[in-house]
């Protein structure tokens, strides 16, 4: 649902305008990147701990996988936050519309 939101809220900014493409900038994907290792720390001891499997690639951590993850490491309720921090600024900060 709170991805849903941003959508729409993207949608509804450029619905009435000449935008035809909205992409992320190299440089708002690359600080994302960064945030997400960044958090993936909070994480590691847990995945340490697990029993190898897939998650934990096996029991071997790989840095770069850290990027790649599906979970945001400072949780949930900070990446809601982050995304609607992100809508209430109202820039649209790191998005390229053409």
């Amino acid at each position: 649902e709170e991805q849903a939101q941003q959508i729409a809220y993207i949608l509804s900014q450029v619905r009435n305008s000449n935008v035809t493409t909205v992409e992320a900038s190299t440089e708002a994907e690359d600080a994302w990147v960064q945030n997400v290792i960044t958090h993936a720390g909070m994480n590691r001891d847990f995945l340490e701990a697990c029993t190898p499997g897939y998650y934990n690639g096996e029991g071997r951590l790989d840095p770069k996988a850290a990027q790649n993850g599906f979970y945001f490491g400072a949780g949930d309720k900070a990446f809601f936050n982050v995304l609607a921090d992100w809508r209430k600024e109202g820039s649209m900060q790191g998005l390229e519309l053409a």
